[in-house]
């Protein structure tokens, strides 16, 4: 609802009950991901449209413009662009990956809408984000520790000595490349090694954990993921290898949390006299009713 600050405080900004400057979108949810490689893109949307269609906004657009924000994974801020009225709030977070930069991918998940969210919206979103975030997380951080286990293994498992001289007689100069960048992968792995394997993370445990634990060891993949580190270009694996126990669920749960969220908007919509796409515009004072000795007066 437009107030008199609106118009008074902030003359600049776009005063457009009737939707004629920038359009009135339906509510939904988007699972973005920063890629190292193509930059932002959408991963999942869900929205209360056949086949999760979005209209009248361009989501790769949305997509550059949630994860242009400096954040701090396990935050989340509230965002508006201005120049498509669209409002977001956004819960942002990373996967570990041994073959991403730095070891991380960074992801969002946001709440677009064409009105700012109200403190009770915030605060659903919020509260769903840590419970559905949550198992996500501990099913990642346990593969990575499960690949950065097997890489000091099998680096434990290479002899130093052998690994050169097969190099120094083999000519080719990619090969003396690709042992000095597999030792620096083994140091690194064995920093990784050390920070995570701590009493406390892996007591880590949610209420629902659906991780099967990767206890399992497994030397093929980490001979896969050192042998990758020997192109300039790492190639990157899909997000939902990163955590492969959680991911299915993400959208299902992300169904039910729009459709929560439809329902508490729709319980805590404001009253009006005149609206405009469910946006209340004008309203009327009420009407108090009162009693006295000699009888009741409206």
């Amino acid at each position: 609802m437009i107030s008199f600050e609106d118009f008074l405080l902030r003359p600049s900004k776009v005063v457009d009950p009737f939707n004629r400057f920038v359009g009135k979108i339906d509510p939904f949810l988007m699972l973005v991901e920063f890629c190292q490689v193509i930059g932002p893109k959408p991963l999942a949307i869900v929205s209360s449209q056949p086949d999760d269609k979005v209209k009248s906004v361009n989501v790769n657009e949305m997509a550059i413009w949630l994860m242009s924000s400096d954040t701090v994974p396990g935050t989340m801020i509230v965002l508006e662009n201005n120049q498509t009225g669209v409002y977001a709030a956004a819960y942002y977070f990373n996967l570990y990956d041994m073959r991403a930069r730095a070891f991380q991918r960074n992801l969002c998940v946001a709440y677009l809408s064409s009105e700012k969210p109200t403190k009770e919206t915030l605060s659903l979103f919020s509260t769903s984000m840590k419970k559905l975030v949550s198992p996500v997380l501990i099913c990642n951080r346990r593969l990575f520790i499960r690949h950065v286990t097997d890489i000091v293994k099998f680096s434990d498992n290479v002899d130093e000595t052998t690994l050169q001289q097969y190099y120094t007689f083999n000519g080719d100069s990619q090969k003396l490349t690709d042992s000095s960048r597999f030792n620096v992968v083994f140091e690194q792995t064995r920093l990784l090694k050390s920070k995570f394997l701590t009493k406390k993370f892996q007591e880590m445990a949610f209420d629902d954990d659906i991780c099967c634990g990767h206890n399992v060891e497994n030397m093929h993949e980490a001979e896969d993921i050192i042998c990758s580190f020997r192109v300039p270009s790492i190639p990157l694996s899909p997000v939902e290898t990163l955590t492969p126990c959680s991911f299915p669920s993400i959208v299902p749960k992300l169904r039910l949390l729009l459709t929560d969220l439809h329902r508490q908007k729709t319980a805590t919509h404001s009253s009006g006299a005149l609206f405009c796409g469910n946006r209340p515009i004008a309203t009327v004072s009420p009407i108090y009713k009162f009693s006295s000795e000699a009888g009741t007066s409206d």
